[in-house]
């Protein structure tokens, strides 16, 4: 899926088979209430077919997770079987100042790299990653002021290193 335009997503959930999401650097893209899924049909037996994220820093995303049913809170969601950095492509997570995004960006068993540069709001955003590498200027919040998203419980970052 390659986004470098005006998108708006219908709510609802994004299953990427075998596949990247690549939201280029004019793109506006926006979602009230959407989870996409990184997995491929063949993950158990090829790892590295699970497609991953890049979205440019320059690009305006407004993304959120939906608040009720099953992927309540979840937003991004790459399968855990994912064999890791097999290329140079890496997971990145970017955007402008007009970005923001809101849920769990869940990466178990991969880099994800937050670009950070353009200050997007990452305040209503948990991430869950093998490896996380920020660059720019992030504010890690325990809560969310926006009552519309789920908080998750907990009350320390860890950084592992």
């Amino acid at each position: 899926m390659l986004i470098d335009g005006k998108v708006i997503l219908a709510d609802g959930q994004y299953i990427l088979n075998r596949g990247n999401m690549v939201i280029g650097s004019s793109a506006e893209v926006t979602c009230r209430a959407c989870t996409i899924f990184l997995t491929s049909e063949q993950a158990a037996t090829d790892p590295w077919s699970v497609g991953k994220i890049q979205i440019d820093n320059g690009a305006k995303v407004k993304l959120h997770a939906p608040t009720q049913g099953p992927n309540a809170g979840l937003l991004i969601y790459q399968d855990r079987r994912s064999a890791g950095a097999h290329d140079e492509i890496e997971n990145v997570i970017g955007g402008n100042s007009f970005s923001e995004f809101k849920g769990l960006i869940y990466f178990p068993s991969e880099t994800v790299r937050i670009d950070a540069d353009k200050t997007p709001d990452l305040q209503c955003a948990r991430f869950i990653g093998r490896k996380l590498i920020v660059k720019g200027r992030v504010l890690i919040a325990k809560g969310c002021s926006d009552a519309n998203v789920m908080n998750f419980k907990g009350t320390e970052v860890r950084l592992i290193g």
